[in-house]
Order: C-alpha cells, then sequence, then structure tokens
C-alpha cells in the first residue's frame, strides 16, 4: 500500500484533510470529491443497464461487474450508508427492490448474495447494495 510520501512527486495532492485516505485497495481517494452514484449514474453521464426503477431507488447492472451476476441498488437520494439513513419510508422502499432483485436473482440461478459495506470497506460514500451471484470474477 503506498505512503502519502511514496505519492508525492506524482501529481497528487497531500493533505491531512479527514476526507483523504486509502481505501482496502491502496489507492489514494479523496471522499469529497468522489461519489460515483450521484455523479455519473443518477446524472445520467454512466452508461448502465437498468434492472428496476422506482420514483426513489434504481437497481442496474454493475458497470464493472465483480461477479458474473452483478446488480446495484442505490437510493436516488444521497444517504451515506446503511447506519446513517434517517427516512424510514426510504428504507422500506429501497429494501423492497433489494427483495425484488434477489427473488429474480435466486429465481434465475438459485443462489444470491446481498451486500453492503461500512466503514472502511465501504468505497463509495453512497448507501448500496449489491445483489450478486456466482465465483467472483476477479480478486479483490
Amino acid at each position: 500500500m503506498p505512503s502519502p510520501s511514496s505519492l508525492e512527486g506524482r501529481g497528487v495532492i497531500v493533505s491531512c484533510h479527514a476526507a483523504l485516505e486509502f481505501n482496502a485497495r491502496g489507492f489514494f481517494i479523496d471522499w469529497s470529491a468522489v461519489n460515483f452514484y450521484r455523479d455519473e449514474v443518477l446524472t445520467g453521464k454512466a452508461v448502465i443497464e437498468r434492472v428496476f426503477e422506482t420514483d426513489s431507488v434504481l437497481a442496474y447492472h454493475h458497470t464493472k461487474p465483480f461477479y458474473p451476476v452483478h446488480i446495484v441498488v442505490i437510493p436516488k437520494a444521497l444517504v451515506d450508508s446503511l447506519v446513517t439513513i434517517q427516512d424510514d419510508a426510504l428504507l422500506l422502499q429501497l429494501m423492497h427492490v433489494v427483495q425484488r432483485v434477489a427473488q429474480d436473482v435466486l429465481k434465475t440461478h438459485g443462489a444470491a448474495r446481498v451486500i453492503t459495506n461500512l466503514g472502511e470497506y465501504q468505497e463509495s460514500k453512497h448507501l448500496h447494495f449489491h445483489v450478486v451471484h456466482g465465483t467472483p470474477l476477479r480478486s479483490a
């Protein structure tokens, strides 16, 4: 894993700002600037294949899947994580979509996993669930 000093001179600004950190794969991330779901998916900049959508929740095939079947479910509102969501109605709607997608994957493939990450495991600070099936396509 690179250290901040190993990044100096490589065009990376090294700062003590709390939003700057290394992710689990050793990449330097400025969380204050990164929200793929908000900035790319929900704005339409990223090309996605929708699986299911409501007024408040979107499910789509992962743009860089880690599993043969890899669907991401996100709230359209900005919510940091499962432990910070304050809107019970939105949480219920989100879980209904996760359930529906998981049921479809289970029916089609015979098994499914539902995953969400928290803390340092959560690389994107926007609540999201992964509904997956199969063996990972690559190592983490």
